[in-house]
Formats: structure tokens, C-alpha cells, sequence
């Protein structure tokens, strides 16, 4: 039986469509894919939320976990922190 919450450590990938380093995992059951190299400081993590993205904190354990409201305010888990990775490669053509 599986758990529907399930959280699985982070593991280097690399992205099919653009071929950048990303970093692949479960987060409570979800998946997730953020981008390998971590942000530099709060102002780029203010960036990546005001674009949309998510972001992450890895944990000691290499678990990937959602910086929601909550966690955001607190900052109380240990890690480098990641935003959700927005591919920018090629796009698909579309004929007109």
C-alpha cells in the first residue's frame, strides 16, 4: 500500500525539454521538479513567487518541501532553497 502523502528524497535529474540540472521528488505526495542550483538570497525567492513559481526548501534529509505562507514566516527548516523550475527551452511550433 502507498501513502497518499508520501515525500521521497530529492535526486539529480535533468529536464527533457531544455536539458537543464534540475532536482526531482515527491513533496506530500506531489511531484515536484525545482531547478538544482539554489537561490542566492531572499530577494531572488521574492522574485521566483512573484513569477509564479513555487519554492522549496531541501532539507538536511534531501526532501524537497513547500515554503508555503506558514513555512515562509517561520523559516524554521534547515536547507538551501529552490524555486520550481520553469522550462525555457525550445518551444513547440505551431503552423498557421
Amino acid at each position: 500500500m502507498t501513502t497518499p502523502w508520501l515525500s521521497t528524497p530529492a535526486k539529480p535529474a535533468t529536464c527533457p525539454r531544455c536539458g537543464a540540472a534540475i532536482l526531482t521528488a515527491h513533496d506530500e505526495g506531489l511531484p515536484a521538479s525545482v531547478d538544482a542550483t539554489p537561490l542566492a538570497d531572499h530577494a531572488a525567492e521574492i522574485a521566483a513567487l512573484l513569477a509564479g513559481m513555487r519554492t522549496y526548501t531541501q532539507a538536511r534529509n534531501k526532501q524537497l518541501i513547500e515554503r508555503t505562507p506558514q513555512r515562509l514566516s517561520t523559516n524554521n527548516i534547515p536547507g538551501t532553497i529552490h524555486a520550481e523550475h520553469k522550462c525555457v527551452g525550445p518551444q513547440q511550433e505551431t503552423l498557421f
